[in-house]
């Protein structure tokens, strides 16, 4: 019997290993740990001697299960319990995103402008690019054309970006 028990619990434990291995590239740290955890559980419980226990334990649940009368009330606490553990046991493997808010589908976004800084002209230090727009504004209010005053190199960048339609 107890080579039979060393059997189960080194393939659950070997199963549980493969799964970690198969999802640690994709997964984040803390299911892996929790995968990796999971699989070292069979083999403990096996090498601490309480895997014959827990087979005992279910065994003692079975024969009280079978002298149960079969009152409705008992029968639905039954399975209000399974059904109780089933959901904890499935929450475990839902994904955790947050929730983000719904947007109105009659709402139309607005355009989202980012601004970063202009490097490429240490004189213009104060003045930042649009990502959406073609004009520069230095930080007290003036705006420029990006192609007034702009090096070769940055003209042929602008052409491709406008063939492309980015800007």
């Amino acid at each position: 019997m107890l080579n039979y028990l060393l059997i189960v619990c080194a393939g659950l434990s070997a199963l549980g290993l493969i799964i970690t291995v198969l999802c640690w590239p994709r997964a984040r740290w803390r299911t892996v740990i929790a995968w990796l955890g999971l699989s070292l559980l069979p083999i403990a419980l096996y090498l601490a001697g309480l895997a014959p226990l827990l087979i005992d334990a279910w065994n003692v649940l079975v024969e009280w299960s079978r002298q149960l009368p079969s009152m409705p009330v008992q029968m639905v606490g039954a399975a209000l319990g399974g059904l109780g553990i089933l959901l904890i046991v499935i929450s475990r493997f839902l994904p955790r995103r947050p929730r983000r808010p719904r947007v109105e589908q009659t709402e139309q976004p607005q355009e989202l402008t980012r601004r970063r800084p202009v490097y490429d002209d240490p004189a213009q230090q104060g003045r930042t690019r649009s990502y959406t727009g073609g004009s520069t504004s230095s930080a007290n209010g003036r705006t420029a054309s990006t192609s007034g005053g702009a090096s070769a190199e940055d003209a042929e960048v602008a052409d491709i970006l406008k063939r492309r339609g980015i800007e």
